[in-house]
C-alpha cells in the first residue's frame, strides 16, 4: 500500500464522526486494520517531519509570524523529498471482507474511504 494512501485513510478516519453501523465481524476487522494503518502512519509522519526539520533552518526557510516557510528556491526540492516518502510502499497485513459482508447499509464518501481498502476485489 502506498504511504499516501495510508495517510489519506488515517486522516479521513480521524476527521469526523462516523454514523456507519457495520456488522460486528466487519467492524472488528476494520478496527484491527485501522490500528495497523495508524501505526504505519505514525512512521510516515515521523519521516515527513524529518524532511521538514531539514528545511527549517535559516538557509532553507524564512520565519514569519512564528511560522517557517520554505524559500521558493528550495520548494521543489522540499516537495520532491516529501513525495518520495509518500510514494513508498509499506506492507500492511490487511484483513479483507467481501462486499456482501458489509450488508445493505448507507455510507458517506468519507466512510467508504475508511473501508474501501479492505474490500476484496472480485
Amino acid at each position: 500500500m502506498k504511504n499516501i494512501e495510508i495517510a489519506s485513510i488515517v486522516r479521513t478516519y480521524h476527521s469526523g464522526k462516523s454514523e456507519m453501523k457495520l456488522p460486528a465481524a466487519v467492524a472488528w476487522k476494520r478496527r484491527m486494520n485501522m490500528a495497523k494503518l495508524i501505526e504505519a502512519n505514525a512512521i510516515i509522519e515521523e519521516a515527513l517531519q524529518d524532511v521538514s526539520k531539514q528545511y527549517a533552518d535559516d538557509e532553507h526557510s524564512i520565519e514569519k509570524d512564528g511560522q517557517r516557510t520554505v524559500k521558493p528556491e528550495y520548494m521543489a526540492e522540499f516537495a520532491k523529498a516529501q513525495a518520495e516518502i509518500l510514494d513508498q510502499d509499506t506492507e500492511v497485513d490487511i484483513r479483507k471482507v467481501k462486499i456482501e459482508d458489509i450488508g445493505d447499509i448507507e455510507v458517506t464518501d468519507a466512510d467508504m474511504d475508511t473501508i474501501a481498502f479492505m474490500i476484496m476485489e472480485e
